[in-house]
């Protein structure tokens, strides 16, 4: 059904391989590039930009992502995806679950969850995300050469990953150190809590990626249904820049490979067996 993250990457089978999971922990997932100058299409005319896009993206947003689910810190604290409104455009599928995302110096593509996080996700897999993302630049290469333009060279890439795990309650209590090893107990009351750090990702043939990892105790519902529940949010954001579409790749590569080795070490056993490996 679904891939968590990892799969393994041909020519490079020292990368560990992930299983597959009826009801992955993925929220989210984007794949972006920012260029390095502002011409990827010319903002008077966003509709023929579209149009090249338009067959598997017919829709059009220009709101907050992330929609569905909704976040807020466990204490009923400021939701944790108030960044305000998004400024590009977002030609979304016919369901809104993917997404083309566009500005005149940035692309990027992402699937995000449209069911509650005791559902199963319609998650194609990193393979069909990263697909598509590459087909896209080479539909914008292609229009910008039909015009006798190149395209833009990039400037930084990054790849995104927010997982919600639904929290385990054991004798009433919603344990960390249940979820997550090498953590101790920390209590039943995880108001506020949350961790982050900086990782390094080896990037073959460029320099080292930074991977930033915040884990969040958060509380998640859906519109309209019964009252938040405990669950531990991951945002996993890997970035550096780079000039080469080549290295776009390698990286995607790398930090897609890092991320998942990473996610498996971190969540612990007992809380993947609730996903069903198929």
């Amino acid at each position: 059904m679904s891939d968590i993250h990892l799969r393994m990457i041909p020519g490079n089978e020292n990368m560990a391989i992930g299983p597959v999971y009826v009801r992955p922990p993925i929220n989210e997932i984007a794949l972006s590039v920012s260029l390095a100058t502002a011409t990827l299409f010319d903002a008077y005319d966003v509709r023929s930009f579209h149009d090249l896009f338009r067959h598997e993206f017919p829709g059009h947003e220009r709101t907050d992502p992330i929609e569905g689910v909704d976040f807020e810190q466990y204490a009923g604290l400021t939701p944790l995806n108030a960044d305000g409104r998004a400024t590009r455009w977002w030609f979304t599928s016919a369901d809104g679950a993917d997404i083309l995302q566009v500005q005149q110096n940035f692309i990027a593509r992402n699937w995000r969850r449209m069911v509650g996080i005791d559902d199963a996700p319609k998650y194609p897999g990193f393979t069909e995300v990263r697909g598509s993302f590459d087909k896209a630049v080479d539909q914008s290469r292609s229009w910008h050469r039909g015009q006798g333009r190149d395209m833009p060279k990039p400037r930084a890439v990054e790849l995104m990953y927010d997982d919600v795990l639904p929290g385990l309650i054991e004798n009433e209590k919603f344990m960390l150190s249940s979820m997550l090893n090498h953590l101790s107990s920390l209590g039943s009351r995880m108001a506020n809590w949350q961790n982050a750090w900086i990782e390094s990702v080896t990037v073959p043939g460029a320099p080292d990626a930074t991977l930033s990892v915040q884990i969040v105790a958060a509380a998640a519902s859906v519109a309209g249904s019964s009252e938040p529940r405990p669950v531990v949010r991951i945002i996993w954001r890997a970035a550096m820049e780079t000039d080469s579409w080549s290295t776009v790749a390698a990286f995607f590569d790398a930090s897609h490979a890092h991320i998942g080795r990473r996610f498996h070490e971190i969540v612990a056993d007992k809380v993947k067996s609730n996903w069903s490996v198929l």
